[in-house]
């Protein structure tokens, strides 16, 4: 995926984000969680769009809500890193046995 220009460029310095540095940090930081066994996350271009499709498989000794909404959180914070407001995402959370 191409690196993705943001706001404040001008003609002397261009500022940019390589997509996947993003992505992998919002992995990381889902996959540090202690609520969390593993995220795996990905961008995907659909429809001219950025979206984020992936999975989280959560403890199942902990709160899946509190999973749920520290999931909310990170795809909030890329979605800010990528200057893309209500990143599109669809990830699936399920608990490990």
């Amino acid at each position: 995926m191409a690196r993705i220009g943001l706001a404040g460029s001008t003609a002397d310095d261009q500022l940019s984000l390589d997509p996947s540095a993003a992505i992998r940090a919002a992995n990381t930081v889902l996959g540090d969680h202690p609520d969390v066994r593993r995220a795996r996350l990905e961008l995907v271009h659909r429809g001219g769009r950025i979206e984020v499709h992936g999975s989280v498989l959560a403890r199942a000794d902990r709160p899946l809500t509190r999973t749920a909404d520290d999931v909310r959180a990170t795809l909030a914070d890329l979605g800010t890193a990528l200057e893309v407001p209500n990143l599109p995402a669809r990830v699936r959370i399920t608990v490990s046995r």
